[in-house]
């Protein structure tokens, strides 16, 4: 539940709710295949297309939490422009599926405009991820892994486009961002600690703070 002034968890579940929906749809989308809009095939696509769209959006919640919890920097642009690119992707998805999927392809229409915002979507988010992953790498933080995959998100995004699915990529990233905000739920940041994060332990006595680092 995303309640209070720590939004962090509730995010980040958001996160792999999209993360883990996207994977049965690219399943999915690589059984079924797609034909000319008003096929059969077409509409199970469109279908699988307008689901996806949901995942997506539920992914940018990730985004938002790192944007939330990333120190003022390249770090916390990097993911601004993450959760930007998430719901560019997001509404050229849902403009090409829900508003257009009557238009032909291969034509210059709103069809195209709203495939091509999908795509420069998704080449913004690997960028912004990787800003996003260079920043929280250089603080401790578990899991490592997760880190990682955001610092390697061109790569990742790259072999996911080409050789399985567009949205794999952003599922996988969403999916280390999700992790990342449920492993370290708690801290909140403090702009008066020199770019550390403040965590309040309720039960320690007198409201002391510890001082720890995404």
């Amino acid at each position: 539940m995303i309640t209070g002034k720590n939004p962090a968890k509730g995010l980040g579940i958001l996160s792999l709710a999209g993360s883990f929906t996207a994977v049965p749809l690219v399943i999915a989308f690589a059984r079924t295949g797609w034909g000319a809009p008003g096929s059969t095939a077409y509409q199970t696509y469109e279908l699988l297309n307008r689901l996806m769209t949901v995942s997506l959006l539920m992914m940018a919640a990730g985004w938002l939490g790192l944007a939330l919890r990333i120190p003022a920097g390249y770090g916390r642009w990097g993911a601004r422009l993450g959760l930007l690119a998430s719901l560019v992707m997001a509404a050229g998805s849902a403009a090409e599926f829900y508003l257009f999927s009557h238009l032909p392809y291969e034509l210059s229409n709103q069809r195209d405009a709203a495939w091509t915002a999908f795509l420069l979507g998704s080449l913004l988010l690997p960028i912004s991820a990787a800003a996003a992953g260079a920043a929280i790498w250089r603080r401790p933080f578990q899991p490592r892994w997760a880190g990682m995959l955001l610092v390697l998100a061109l790569p990742v995004q790259i072999l996911a486009f080409f050789t399985f699915s567009p949205f794999l990529g952003p599922a996988v990233l969403a999916l280390a961002a999700g992790w990342l905000l449920l492993s370290n739920p708690d801290p909140v940041f403090d702009p008066t600690s020199s770019g550390q994060f403040s965590v309040r332990d309720g039960q320690a006595a007198g409201g002391a703070e510890e001082k720890v680092s995404l």
